[in-house]
């Protein structure tokens, strides 16, 4: 059997163009395998990484169903979305789930992991948006409070008690 020719070998230039389609057709599927296989050991060193020691619950899939989603569980996931137990929610949630704030929407109260009820709810989702944006733009604690009760006047609020 004669050795294979190498690109650019005139002998890959005379070969049948039946067999130099299936080389490149098999080429593409290693290359994509291999790209496919990057991009999931990206994305779980990305999980590994963003959990970071001490942090808590890896966040489950279902906080990830739209960036929307992702920014508010995020938020309310971290140390300055703790100021979300100060915001009421407005999508009835108290009644129905229990919950004192919108911060409850996301986060368990005692810390034990996440709670689904945000990841499908645009009330929730645009209340910690909202809160994120405000303290991103240097407003206070009862600045955003004010926004937030103005912007959601008519609807039924969460028993949140007033910010300090």
């Amino acid at each position: 059997m004669p050795p294979a020719a190498r690109p650019g070998d005139p002998a890959r230039r005379h070969e049948p163009k039946a067999l130099r389609a299936r080389r490149q057709r098999t080429a593409l599927r290693r290359a994509g395998a291999s790209a496919a296989a990057a991009l999931l050991m990206a994305g779980v060193a990305y999980a590994v990484l963003s959990a970071g020691p001490g942090s808590g619950p890896a966040m489950p899939a279902y906080a990830h169903r739209t960036a929307d989603v992702e920014a508010a569980y995020t938020f309310a996931h971290s140390d300055a979305g703790e100021s979300l137990q100060w915001i009421p929610c407005y999508c009835g949630c108290g009644t129905h789930s229990g919950h004192d704030n919108n911060r409850d929407c996301f986060v368990k109260p005692d810390g034990t992991g996440f709670d689904e009820h945000g990841s499908q709810c645009d009330v929730c989702v645009d209340i910690a948006l909202r809160v994120n944006r405000g303290q991103a733009d240097g407003q206070s604690l009862q600045e955003i409070r004010a926004s937030v009760d103005a912007a959601y006047a008519g609807y039924l609020p969460t028993d949140t008690s007033m910010p300090p």
